[in-house]
């Protein structure tokens, strides 16, 4: 009878265990949100293509490999260092879907020429869509956009000695701070004052769209003053502001320098870009 006894509840103890272990599983996963789950799980079958031989049709293929590259590399740094773009090719069939295994060279591939582009800097958002770029109906072109950040803090506006030089980094006007200009300042002090999530966070349903240009005659030589540079700060993260999407935040401000060039002249402009998209805090923190 005693030997039953033990047997009981040790019986019980491993019943009980088990339980709490199933239960805190439970709650691991109530605790993960249902878009972070979708990612972890496409990010999963990412590592073993040969065991999935569905299709994906190409709007999906787009939110998931962006929402995963997101969810690997985002990082709230606040002042933007470049922009690069990066181009791979990839199949569809008649019904405009896309083979797993074709969707997983894409990833990989864009992946890598990730890597290579942040070396030591971080990035704020992957924005990834499709393009039509070539003459074969059953071949599209995938581009990614990387916005690089470093985590140097700038001020917000440009004071009495920030004067630029335009463009083609010919630095300030004094003759110093060669390597940079007017358009990668307004760039860099726009991107600073956007407000980020606390925590581990990423970006998924990310969208770009231009809204403002303005056009003088100059040339990359023309110095620009702060109060100008200001003015242009402002008009342009206002209209950007304005177009915002109600259910999506402002991720990045895209200072652009355009050059139109005529018979005698040669005009200098800016257009202005923003990217929207929507964040996401994850509670267990991004993954590699």
């Amino acid at each position: 009878m005693k030997k039953n006894v033990i047997l009981l509840s040790v019986l019980s103890f491993v019943l009980l265990f088990a339980s709490c272990k199933k239960d805190k599983t439970i709650n691991e996963m109530k605790n993960t949100d249902p878009t972070e789950q979708k990612i972890l799980s496409f990010k999963a079958k990412l590592q073993n293509p040969e065991k999935n031989n569905e299709t994906m049709r190409i709007d999906s293929a787009v939110w998931y490999i962006e929402a995963a590259l997101n969810y690997t590399y985002c990082d709230t740094a606040k002042t933007t260092a470049g922009i690069d773009s990066f181009f791979v090719n990839i199949t569809i069939d008649e019904n405009n879907e896309i083979n797993f295994n074709n969707i997983v060279n894409a990833y990989n591939q864009l992946n890598t020429d990730l890597q290579n582009t942040l070396g030591n800097n971080t990035m704020r958002l992957a924005d990834v869509e499709f393009i039509n770029s070539n003459n074969k109906s059953n071949e599209k072109q995938l581009k990614l956009t990387v916005v690089k950040t470093t985590t140097n803090l700038l001020s917000w506006n440009f004071g009495p000695d920030d004067n630029w030089y335009f463009s083609e980094k010919k630095g300030k006007c004094d003759g110093t701070c060669i390597g940079n200009d007017a358009v990668t300042q307004l760039n860099k002090k726009a991107n600073y004052s956007i407000s980020y999530p606390v925590g581990d966070s990423y970006l998924t349903d990310i969208e770009r769209l231009g809204y403002w240009n303005i056009y003088f005659i100059a040339n990359a030589n023309y110095c620009c003053p702060y109060n100008q540079l200001n003015n242009w700060l402002n008009i342009g993260k206002s209209d950007v502001q304005q177009h915002k999407p109600t259910n999506k935040d402002i991720v990045n401000y895209e200072y652009w320098q355009d050059i139109l060039t005529g018979d005698k002249t040669t005009t200098y402009g800016l257009t202005i870009w923003g990217h929207y998209g929507i964040w996401h805090v994850t509670n267990n923190g991004n993954e590699q």
